[in-house]
């Protein structure tokens, strides 16, 4: 289905190829037969997701994180992905332009969209870990040309900056609309170290964001195996329960070649899964 199984750059614990997989579980007709046109995802974040869900008519991505959600918003449009792109590829791969990146954007000047975007670009693939902290030697260049013509695959995407409870309280408002939607979130997981910008770690963030989920038809959340999860989602709303093996752990590395961690990965969703997902 995909055009893309890299995202826009890479860190451990992003969908990557695997993504694919994901998308094989997404629901494509609801309960009622009808054919669903429209996927939301909750969370951008390397963009693997919602590229491999092209094959929906209609698609929306939201990140809470402003920088992501702009970089995707640039990179959803062929002409601004154009003018970003060339402003990226003709950059030295250095120490010293990945820190006139962080300067730029920590500066209280005004930064036009394109050029913020290429910023945030280019310290998100020339990281180590992808975490825009601290640079890495070990990047090579010819990698991103190597994504330059699967971009397409996220034409047309239209990008939101929300709060991904928010978003679903708002769609949740249009019935109609949501029968023929299917949902995809991939929120920080419960218990994650990957000091994200913007984190979920406690349990009462995480329950805010299940009990919202009550009541959506075509949904599917990924998170480690969780009793908060099985309890809400399995034995009060019905839900089913997947596992998808064991997944590298997002932003786990300590230095280059070392060995990373994996865990056990799940998915729950408001539908039956049928075919090598069933348990």
């Amino acid at each position: 289905m995909s055009n893309l199984t890299c995202g826009l750059y890479g860190y451990m614990g992003a969908k990557g190829a695997d993504a694919e997989n994901y998308s094989e579980m997404f629901r494509r007709i609801n309960q009622n037969g009808e054919k669903i046109t429209r996927f939301v995802d909750t969370n951008f974040g390397a963009g693997n997701i919602i590229a491999a869900a092209c094959d929906y008519e209609e698609r929306v991505s939201n990140d809470i994180n402003e920088n992501i959600a702009l970089l995707a918003k640039m990179v959803s449009s062929a002409e601004t992905r154009a003018q970003v792109l060339d402003i990226l590829l003709d950059m030295e791969v250095s120490r010293e332009v990945y820190k006139m990146c962080k300067d730029a954007l920590k500066s209280r000047e005004d930064v036009p969209d394109i050029k913020k975007a290429t910023y945030i670009w280019y310290l998100s693939e020339y990281s180590f870990n992808g975490n825009s902290r601290n640079f890495s030697s070990n990047h090579r260049v010819d990698r991103l040309f190597h994504k330059v013509q699967k971009l397409s695959a996220f034409d047309g995407v239209e990008i939101l900056n929300m709060d991904m409870v928010d978003l679903l309280e708002q769609e949740k408002k249009n019935p109609a609309r949501m029968e023929k939607t299917m949902y995809y979130l991939d929120p920080p997981y419960l218990d994650n170290k990957a000091r994200y910008a913007h984190n979920m770690t406690s349990e009462a963030e995480h329950k805010r964001l299940l009990e919202v989920m009550k009541d959506i038809p075509n949904i599917m959340i990924s998170g480690y195996d969780s009793e908060l999860y099985d309890h809400i989602l399995c034995k009060e709303y019905g839900f089913h329960k997947y596992s998808m093996g064991d997944k590298w752990i997002s932003m786990n590395a300590v230095s280059f070649g070392s060995i990373r961690k994996q865990k056990t990965e799940y998915v729950w969703t408001s539908y039956e899964v049928r075919g090598p997902y069933q348990q």
